[in-house]
């Protein structure tokens, strides 16, 4: 059976708008949230769910590392990253990718066109439609909510079975709320992001979900 550790690899932590997880929320408050990227080692493949930034203009920034800097913390360089995942082409998850040129990248093929500005052609971009599987324990899959290529990354790890949910959502505290409102046999999703997370919750409600910005 396929063995996989999840290994955080946190280099900031920001401010980001209240605006940012409510529709109605207050742009003068703000969740303090993290900023990290996730290790995946199986027996031969040290894989990168995401490549960081180097900066976030316009936020509120602390303990700021980079995820180089958090690597080589962790006795490891560019260079030991067989593969990285992008989940999605925003700046915070995808700046970083021009440091990995002797891995493998993969990105969606509707997201590669948002993104396509911070790769070089000498880089290895594995383009994908709906899901990508890289290993036994190691699946990308597409969920388009965040954008018009967010994808997922599943995990599978003996017994256990973890979902990186890139920025399907920001903060836990999202989720247990939608989690209320489907309680509601009334109940009808708000928007069609809205569904997408409804489905999403209710595909992976066995599964453990880890959140890129939130523990």
């Amino acid at each position: 059976m396929s063995r996989a550790e999840i290994i955080n690899v946190e280099y900031a932590q920001g401010d980001m708008p209240e605006t940012f997880v409510y529709s109605n929320g207050s742009k003068d408050k703000f969740f303090r949230i993290l900023f990290r990227c996730f290790l995946i080692k199986t027996e031969d493949k040290k894989i990168l769910v995401d490549a960081g930034c180097e900066s976030m203009p316009g936020w509120k920034m602390y303990d700021f590392i980079g995820p180089i800097k958090a690597l080589k913390k962790m006795n490891l360089s560019p260079n030991d990253i067989t593969d990285v995942i992008i989940t999605h082409a925003h700046g915070d998850h995808i700046e970083c990718v021009k440091y990995f040129k002797n891995s493998n990248i993969y990105i969606q093929r509707d997201e590669y066109e948002n993104g396509k500005d911070n790769f070089t052609d000498d880089m290895n971009v594995i383009l994908f439609d709906d899901e990508y599987r890289l290993c036994d324990a190691v699946r990308v899959v597409k969920i388009a909510s965040h954008s018009v290529g967010s994808c997922v990354v599943e995990v599978v790890s003996g017994d256990d079975k973890y979902v990186i949910a890139g920025d399907e959502f920001y903060i836990r505290e999202t989720i247990n709320n939608l989690k209320e409102c489907m309680k509601n046999k009334d109940f009808v999703p708000a928007d069609e992001r809205e569904k997408k997370r409804v489905e999403f919750i209710r595909h992976y409600s066995d599964w453990k979900i880890v959140l890129s910005h939130c523990d």
